[in-house]
């Protein structure tokens, strides 16, 4: 799903009828927000054949895109399958992440690479934002509506508040009409939110 077509999708399902959210700004806000959640649960998968160097060490900064956020869900194939099967992993004991004179590394405890021999680390990144109109989101179609949803309800719980916070300023503003609309975006966001979590 590109951008273009997922933001539709929210605002049509949001249905702010009186202008409330500025389009595109308050929604791509909210989808932002929904990747940013997606990505603690399913983030990109990127593999990268790097090889060894010096005291068993490779820098993360030759890792494109390396996010320390992710170091716990890191893997790192050696030795590299060269014909088709299963591919060997190290065990979280065989490596650490550490700071060295260098920056950043990982580090090799057991089964140590000679220098220069190629590994392959398979990392984690947050799902990033798309760079056009066109360009296609990076949540795997099976989840696009998914995250769409929760969208959906980062939107309503704005909504949901703005009209709150009309009838907390303003004690004089038609209390029933605000506070039946305010009550009415919030429902609406937690069975929105719902959809989100039940997915997963």
């Amino acid at each position: 799903m590109i951008l273009s077509e997922a933001r539709e999708m929210i605002v049509g399902a949001v249905k702010d009828e009186a202008g409330k959210l500025t389009t595109p700004d308050d929604y791509d806000f909210a989808l932002k927000k929904a990747l940013a959640r997606y990505s603690q649960y399913r983030p990109r998968r990127i593999s990268q054949t790097v090889a060894t160097g010096a005291n068993g060490e490779i820098l993360t900064s030759a890792i494109t895109d390396f996010d320390e956020g992710f170091i716990d869900r890191l893997q790192i194939e050696y030795p590299i399958a060269t014909t088709s099967g299963t591919q060997t992993f190290l065990d979280s004991w065989q490596w650490e992440y550490q700071l060295s004179d260098s920056g950043m590394v990982i580090r090799f405890l057991d089964s140590i690479p000679a220098v220069g021999v190629n590994v392959r680390i398979i990392h984690r990144v947050k799902h990033s934002w798309p760079t056009s109109e066109d360009t296609a989101l990076t949540v795997p179609e099976a989840d696009t509506e998914a995250v769409c949803s929760l969208a959906i309800a980062e939107c309503l719980q704005i909504l949901s508040n703005l009209f709150t916070q009309t009838v907390d300023k303003y004690p004089q503003a038609d209390f029933t009409n605000f506070s039946t609309k305010g009550q009415d975006y919030s429902y609406r966001a937690k069975n929105y939110r719902d959809l989100f979590d039940e997915h997963f």
